[in-house]
């Protein structure tokens, strides 16, 4: 079994138990879509049923689950440096793991008609560079819609990331193998991170959980391999999202054996007694801020 296939069937089974978390999204999230109707891989009003795309050999991809698009695809070629996804009729959803383990994906775009992302959808994609088209940021990094960070660009040779200001929730396997990242810097809006969200980012060294945050996912960190130096700032030890209740968190395995996970000094106990922190114990350190 290669480690692409362990990594996607471990995926697999964090997500398709996962129960979607109860949370009213009050704020839109910061958004910039980018309209050039002389660039191929923007939409335009004609390409509203067409999902444009790059990958590293210049040949098709076969998205991991097409029945996640409500649109019936009727073609996919790979002309003149662009592939196209062509559907019967104009895309409004791309649900669900719809392109998680495309590993030959190196840019997207995202019609303008879309009005709803599923969890999970670009996982996986370690060539992955530029989103382009709805819910795209400005520096085509990520894909945020209604205060959810559904994706990041891991690819990306951006070695520090700020998540802009009103996301809230950053999804299920947001960020995971972005290899450049050293830093993640989380605003203080944000109020869950999702199962995996993290996860196989193996040079970040140090993040910091802001205040706001109440809920982190199960391996919302696991196999970040150097990081050393976590700032965790509630002072009431956030709530763990698993599976099944017997799950391990592992939110800190295999990371680097000099990790330091820095908690209000009046919090400490806390921390150490709380459920999946305390699997942490002997790591867990005192700091005023």
């Amino acid at each position: 079994m290669n480690i692409l296939t362990f990594k996607l069937q471990l995926f697999m089974k964090h997500f398709l138990t996962y129960a979607t978390m109860l949370l009213t999204l009050a704020i839109t999230g910061c958004q910039e879509d980018k309209n050039d109707d002389n660039n191929p891989l923007q939409p335009s009003a004609k390409t509203h049923n067409t999902i444009h795309y790059t990958t590293t050999d210049g040949e098709i991809i076969s998205p991991f689950s097409v029945e996640a698009i409500d649109a019936t695809l009727v073609s996919n070629t790979y002309e003149n440096g662009v592939g196209s996804l062509v559907f019967d009729k104009d895309i409004t959803s791309i649900g669900e793991r719809a392109f998680m383990g495309c590993n030959k994906l190196t840019s997207i775009t995202i019609p303008k008609k879309v009005t709803s992302l599923g969890k999970a959808l670009f996982a996986y994609c370690p060539n992955l560079a530029e989103f382009k088209g709805q819910f795209a940021t400005e520096d085509g990094l990520c894909l945020i819609n209604e205060g959810v960070l559904y994706a990041y660009a891991p690819a990306s040779k951006a070695t520090e990331y700020t998540i802009p200001e009103g996301v809230i929730i950053i999804n299920m396997g947001a960020f995971v193998e972005s290899k450049s990242l050293r830093k993640v810097t989380i605003p203080n809006s944000v109020g869950n991170i999702g199962i995996q969200a993290f996860s196989y980012c193996s040079n970040l060294t140090e993040i910091t959980i802001p205040s706001s945050v109440t809920l982190v996912g199960e391996s919302v960190f696991y196999s970040c391999s150097s990081l050393s130096k976590v700032y965790c700032r509630p002072t009431t030890p956030p709530a763990i999202a698993r599976i099944m209740p017997s799950d391990p968190f592992l939110g800190f395995g295999n990371t680097s054996g000099e990790l330091k996970i820095y908690v209000p000094t009046q919090s400490v106990n806390l921390y150490k007694e709380a459920d999946g922190w305390r699997d942490y114990e002997s790591v867990i350190v005192g700091y005023g801020y």
